[in-house]
């Protein structure tokens, strides 16, 4: 499945939806990446201050792959998804 997110909080909570469907709790998450449960829950609530190490580490915890496209401007129905 393809999600898409522009912001922390849009980021966070794909991860918690992907963990969540694969049953594991924010501890076995932060267990798996080698954090701590409350980096894996400020993370998923967008709050500021996440490395990109460490949401490189969820991605590849989950299976997750990131990709980076162009963003179409022209199809955007909101003026805050443009900028």
């Amino acid at each position: 499945m393809k999600h898409t997110a522009r912001t922390p909080s849009q980021i966070g909570s794909i991860i918690r939806r992907i963990r969540t469907d694969k049953k594991m709790t924010q501890t076995d998450l932060a267990e798996k990446v080698g954090t701590v449960q409350k980096k894996i829950s400020t993370i998923e609530t967008g709050q500021s201050g996440a490395r990109i190490d460490t949401i490189c580490n969820i991605m590849a915890a989950l299976d997750l792959d990131i990709v980076i496209t162009q963003r179409d401007k022209s199809t955007s129905q909101n003026i805050e998804d443009i900028f």
